[in-house]
């Protein structure tokens, strides 16, 4: 065993998930699509179907393909299963199990569908089923693929299947209309940073857009930045090609350091961060906190472990849809750990002894060692947002297939409408007592850091 240290949270706490999101087009393909995979596998006769972790390629069909960038691969299953149960049938619904990645990974951890015989041994159990309490054997497991051409410009969906018949054979399923353009909402998910340049700061020579707070522009003028980031907990860094553009990749922070100023502290002493964006390993019982410096009224949305440090909200959603904190202009501002209503959980450093393993490949992936910041640039009052709601999160089960569709239909509706929540950051002390506030924002860039090596599995 090797010892590797996390910044964690000792306690714990759950909180009700805020209701709000910014869907790209990659849920439109899966919904378009729905009917025609569910035809496709009522006509080969299958009962029940999981949905396994997807893929990601980057650099076009020769690339190299991942199943742990970022939070895509696990999403875009669960995006997956819940566009199929949207369109099933409810007189004669082909069953749809819930999380199959997952309870996979739960029973073996070496779970795999990269061999014949992983894909053999995934059919040896009951899966639970999205409604109901009914345990089912899956008769086919659909795997995904998310690929980026060479310009990080299209996003083109993918899907094939294996069933328990034939478990060596790959049968891919007819698509239409699977290309859709990549959006920072696509980076974000993939963990990649990035920057849309008109939004982050005016540079000699940039093209300039009509209007770079529509979606669409700004969605077409995001530009990854492109460092050599580590991500700890996976025991590897994930293969990805850079885009191939006529405008070179940005590095460093790509300009955001013009609007916003972030410094991290461990035990009150400033650490810097080398030129990867990778902060120096704390050590056991060291005290971190962060400071937030901006020169506009931002919106920002800190993410440390994954974790929402606005509001301790520990799901997995679009960015748009978590709380914000705001910042006023030419304020410094200290965050000491992760917030609610009237507490702070203050940042606190522990080791952890990571197995030396590769990390379950079908359950999803810890993001032990992460600091991600989403900066969102404010927009006038009344500017209308395209919020179009999303399937990424996984609804609870319900007695009946109807049941469960009216809760996803409710959860979309309730996901389109824009977050009100957002809070100023109050200063030190234990309890909380910062005023909330409206804040409407586009996002212009997102910075992803570390702050440990990469390691084996947590446990």
């Amino acid at each position: 065993m090797t010892p590797c240290i996390r910044l964690l949270i000792v306690a714990g706490l759950t909180v009700a998930p805020t209701a709000a999101a910014r869907a790209d087009g990659l849920d439109k393909v899966l919904t378009n699509n729905a009917r025609g995979v569910l035809a496709q596998l009522t006509a080969k006769g299958y009962a029940n179907v999981g949905v396994l972790a997807f893929e990601v390629q980057t650099g076009g069909p020769d690339g190299p393909v991942t199943t742990s960038l970022g939070r895509m691969n696990e999403s875009m299953a669960t995006r997956l299963e819940n566009a199929l149960i949207l369109a099933n049938d409810e007189a004669k619904p082909i069953g749809i199990v819930r999380g199959a990645g997952r309870y996979a990974a739960s029973r073996d951890k070496a779970a795999t569908y990269q061999s014949k015989e992983g894909r053999a041994a995934l059919f040896a159990d009951g899966y639970p089923l999205a409604w109901g309490k009914t345990t089912v054997k899956p008769s086919a497991f659909l795997v995904g693929r998310v690929r980026l051409d060479r310009e990080w410009k299209t996003a083109t969906v993918t899907l094939r299947l294996f069933d328990e018949r034939d478990p060596a054979a790959w049968r891919d399923l007819a698509m239409t209309g699977a290309d859709t353009p990549v959006t920072r909402q696509t980076l974000a998910d993939m963990g990649q940073s990035f920057a849309v340049p008109q939004l982050v700061r005016k540079r000699g020579g940039e093209k300039e857009l009509a209007d770079p707070f529509k979606d669409e522009e700004a969605d077409r003028a995001a530009m990854p930045i492109v460092t050599r980031v580590t991500r700890p907990g996976e025991g590897r860094v994930p293969e990805i090609v850079p885009p191939v553009r006529a405008e070179a990749p940005v590095k460093g922070w790509g300009g955001v350091e013009e609007l916003l100023t972030f410094r991290a502290f461990y035990d009150g002493t400033e650490v810097r961060r080398d030129v990867d964006n990778n902060y120096p390993t704390p050590k056991a019982g060291q005290k971190v906190h962060f400071t937030a410096k901006s020169t506009e009224r931002l919106g920002l949305v800190l993410l440390v472990n994954g974790i929402n440090t606005a509001d301790f909200d520990k799901s997995s959603r679009e960015v748009g849809g978590y709380v914000k904190w705001v910042l006023e202009p030419n304020q410094e501002y200290l965050i000491r750990g992760y917030y609610t209503d009237d507490k702070v959980f203050p940042f606190e450093t522990a080791e952890r002894k990571a197995a030396e393993e590769v990390l379950a490949e079908l359950a999803p992936r810890p993001r032990f060692g992460q600091i991600e910041l989403h900066v969102y640039k404010e927009v006038d009052s009344g500017t209308v947002m395209a919020r179009n709601g999303g399937l990424r999160e996984a609804v609870g089960t319900a007695e009946t297939l109807a049941e469960l569709k009216k809760d996803i239909q409710a959860h979309i509706l309730a996901a389109s409408r824009p977050v009100k929540k957002s809070l100023i950051i109050p200063g030190a002390g234990e309890s909380f007592t910062g005023k909330k506030t409206d804040f409407d924002g586009t996002l212009a860039a997102k910075v992803v850091m570390t702050y440990s090596g990469p390691a084996g599995s947590s446990k």
